[in-house]
């Protein structure tokens, strides 16, 4: 979604350094955010805001300590980081945010990922646990 919006601003004149780009990927327009574009900015900035309204809904529902976010998300760099985590903590029940631990994984992708999904095996095992007692 991310390179699809960059297309379509690019489609209405919008400038950017992906223009040059015969074609681009959402990683590329993440990286070039990173880089100072202005467009890439805006574009990554606002999917972060729905991505920290998503993140946010489960931190009301679900109460965790620590939120860990993939790597990923940190090639946007530190200023776009810094709004994802501003995103969240507008989205989220001030009882949460005291205790809450945003992070940005520094494990590769892969391993995030299966790190990610045991996190979440556990927690359901947890919210759904059942005594048959």
């Amino acid at each position: 979604a991310i390179a699809n919006n960059a297309r379509a601003a690019l489609q209405h004149g919008s400038e950017s350094v992906l223009a040059d780009l015969e074609s681009f990927t959402g990683y590329d327009v993440l990286d070039a955010a990173a880089q100072g574009d202005r467009l890439s900015f805006r574009i990554v900035c606002e999917a972060f805001d729905q991505l920290g309204q998503a993140i946010g809904g489960l931190i009301n529902t679900l109460a965790p300590e620590v939120v860990l976010i993939e790597e990923v998300v940190g090639r946007a760099g530190p200023d776009a980081v810094a709004s994802l985590f501003q995103s969240i903590k507008r989205n989220i029940l001030p009882s949460h945010s005291e205790h809450l631990s945003l992070r940005i994984s520094t494990v590769e992708s892969q391993l995030a990922r299966i790190a990610c999904l045991g996190a979440a095996v556990t927690t359901l095992d947890t919210c759904f646990e059942y005594d048959s007692n």
